[in-house]
């Protein structure tokens, strides 16, 4: 770090930058989790974005698009793949020069960095990675391996090797200490699917006797795809297939501390004939999955809640087949993205109201919009809005009063190699059929979106996309205080102080920049998870 860098750090911490104190923001200084680290966000995965403070959401034309990796060969990116977001870069899979890797592009201007070769997706795989933010490494899981890679050079930390390959499960990293890494290995049609646990932290011969990448134990659940786990309260909780055509899914509990193989803590089987081929998410002490189902109409899975300490079943209502993880809101509303064009379903977003014991389909959105135009009684491709579906993972926010969802459209046909096609922000305040539903929409992304404060980040047929403000004012690569300096100073181009990228220059501005500057300061005071104060 320079001196004159340093100088103005100094500065920036007396809250003297330019002569002024800091302002008081909009919104609160966010909490710990201020990134992207999982798919659905967070360990808990909870699919959810808080109030978003001054920023404006802007998904219609893109910040930039990512398609060359660092040697400049063109990219192929796993189009039903989500990226995670940390504080400098984005990370996401796919290929180039035919090899698989995964892809570190810079979050100010969508420069890759480096990337690193993994195993090819088995069976298409969507799988998302993580992020390990106490040792700064990403962590992938694609054919049989779980590899670790460092977020800013590259570097591979460590590989293990599990007994199955993944399929479409991503993998969970806890920010407890000694830190963890879960993730399911594939045996969709077979009752061998495992559960495995990783150590992440690093050794200590008292407290963790474990190498980093060790594999403390492997237990099996059951039938298994695209099963992520997910943490809260020192458990860790997973879903299952069950026994394809002859028994029904299930969900497990696991103390996330155990060395040794565990027992589960409690397991719940499926009230329902059908399975659990995707994750689950907990909020406030309860967890909610949902099901695929292979025949039947729009109806013809289920979402069920359960008691997160005890398994007990609180309610099971019929839902669109999916393998995605349901996204609760802070109402109480439950959202769920499921359904695939074709065999009597269709691909949709259900909007659930949770009443504790018991809850109501508010509506399904090809339902609620569908003009059987031809008159022949079936969805057809064009008659209701194609959102949401079986393989999309869709965001919630809070922002302009009311909660939206980004949503994508899925492409045509049922394979997942593919991305989405438009990229859609929609008012959960609204009807489906309302005008209002709809407020905006971009051709050209829409796969599983990631979201850090009004930034947003989604494949696309033509690269990853990066949508939000323009955080980088000096155009060095990097978004740090030298940003705040430049957008302070007469000298700078005007073009690129206007970080909200409205067309005015103004303190609106100046507030989303400080705001996104700020995004760490919890975090660096406290230290990252696992590191510091928490270890």
């Amino acid at each position: 770090m320079s001196r004159k860098t340093r100088a103005r750090r100094r500065h920036w911490n007396r809250g003297a930058l330019a002569g002024a104190a800091l302002p008081c923001l909009c919104a609160p200084i966010a909490s710990a989790q201020t990134y992207w680290t999982h798919f659905a966000r967070n360990e808990a995965r909870a699919g959810l974005v808080g109030e978003l403070g001054v920023a404006a959401v802007n998904a219609t034309t893109p910040l930039w698009i990512a398609s060359v990796d660092e040697a400049g060969r063109g990219i192929t990116f796993n189009g039903q793949s989500g990226p995670v977001v940390g504080r400098e870069c984005v990370y996401a899979l796919g290929k180039s020069g035919g090899v698989s890797r995964i892809f570190a592009f810079r979050r100010a201007d969508g420069m890759c960095v480096w990337s690193g070769l993994v195993s090819n997706p088995t069976s298409d795989s969507w799988s998302t990675p993580a992020l390990d933010e106490g040792e700064n490494a990403v962590i992938v899981g694609a054919g049989n391996k779980v590899l670790a890679f460092d977020a800013r050079s590259g570097a591979s930390r460590w590989t293990a090797t599990l007994a199955r390959n993944i399929v479409n499960a991503s993998p969970l990293v806890t920010e407890t200490v000694p830190r963890r890494i879960f993730v399911t290995d594939a045996d969709g049609f077979g009752l061998s699917g495992r559960l495995s646990c990783i150590n992440a932290d690093r050794f200590d011969a008292a407290s963790n006797p474990h190498a980093p990448g060790a594999i403390l134990w492997s237990v099996i659940v059951g039938g298994t795809t695209g099963n992520s786990p997910a943490y809260a309260d020192g458990r860790v909780f997973v879903a299952t297939v069950g026994e394809f055509g002859f028994s029904a899914g299930s969900v497990l509990a696991f103390d996330a501390s155990a060395i040794t193989t565990p027992t589960p803590l409690w397991v719940f089987e499926n009230v329902e004939p059908t399975g659990f081929f995707g994750g689950v998410s907990v909020r406030d002490g309860s967890l909610y999955a949902a099901t695929y189902a292979f025949s039947g109409g729009q109806a013809a899975g289920n979402l069920v809640k359960l008691d997160a300490a005890s398994g007990s079943l609180l309610w099971s209502m019929p839902s669109n087949r999916t393998d995605t993880t349901p996204i609760v809101l802070d109402d109480g509303r439950v959202v769920l993205s499921g359904g695939l064009a074709g065999f009597g379903a269709s691909p949709s977003i259900e909007l659930f109201d949770d009443l504790g014991s018991s809850a109501v389909m508010l509506w399904d959105s090809a339902l609620a919009t569908w003009s059987d135009t031809n008159g022949n009684g079936v969805r057809d491709a064009g008659e209701y809005l194609s959102i949401g579906g079986w393989t999309h993972q869709p965001v919630a926010f809070a922002a302009s009063g009311s909660t939206r969802l980004l949503v994508g459209t899925l492409p045509a046909g049922s394979g997942t190699a593919s991305p989405c096609t438009h990229l859609r922000v929609v008012d959960l305040a609204a009807a489906p059929s309302s005008p209002s539903f709809v407020v905006s929409t971009f051709l050209g992304a829409g796969s599983t979106p990631a979201m850090v404060g009004a930034s947003i980040y989604s494949i696309g047929a033509s690269g990853l996309h990066a949508f939000g403000p323009r955080f980088d004012v000096n155009a060095d690569g990097s978004i740090d205080i030298e940003d705040l300096h430049g957008w302070e100073s007469s000298g700078t181009v005007p073009g690129s102080r206007d970080v909200d990228r409205d067309g005015d220059v103004d303190q609106v501005d100046r507030e989303i920049l400080i705001e996104e500057i700020r995004r760490d300061e919890r975090r660096d005071m406290a230290g990252p998870p696992g590191v510091g104060g928490k270890r």
